[in-house]
């Protein structure tokens, strides 16, 4: 088998051993801790305890057209909530599986499409099979809760931020 890796549509040599083709992996960096940035000036920004601010400490935003200055106005940074997405090829087991991360690298929910063998004594004989999470699983890698059959929610209740913290630092 021959896989075939594009990047944005751009397909990426894997002749070389540069990729291992049996596994591909991206990884988001999430080094600055930011997970949110200002809707006004767009400055990534931190929560503290006394409000949100921006790389330089700063609460007020600069583009804050009120005199005093407000304080920044957060929204989530996409994909902050991932740590890493990867697809194995698992040839020996006729089977591909794909993991996502969100939040714990320790782990992550992983999908599974396997082939039952022709020959097996069973009658899913030749069929795909979808291994996938479910709620209360062990080890999991987030609580699930199913909203409905095949859609669940992942983590715990979600918490919208305080409105006096989602809009200003004052």
């Amino acid at each position: 088998m021959f896989p075939l890796l594009t990047v944005n549509g751009a397909a990426v040599s894997t002749e070389d051993d540069v990729f291992d083709v049996e596994s591909i992996a991206v990884e988001f960096d999430h080094e600055s801790g930011n997970t949110h940035a200002c809707t006004a000036c767009g400055n990534p920004i931190a929560q503290t305890t006394t409000g949100w601010i921006d790389d330089d400490g700063e609460q007020d935003c600069p583009a804050s057209a009120d005199s005093p200055p407000t304080g920044h106005q957060a929204h989530p940074l996409p994909l902050s909530w991932c740590n890493s997405a990867a697809i194995q090829l698992e040839e020996e087991q006729d089977a591909v599986t794909v993991s996502i991360s969100v939040g714990d690298p320790r782990g992550a929910f992983t999908f599974t499409v396997t082939r039952v063998p022709e020959d097996a004594d069973t009658e899913l004989a030749g069929c795909l099979l979808l291994h996938m999470p479910y709620p209360k699983e062990p080890f999991e890698h987030a609580p699930l809760q199913e909203i409905r059959p095949g859609t669940y929610r992942v983590g715990s209740a979600a918490s919208p931020l305080p409105r006096h913290l989602a809009h200003s630092n004052t």
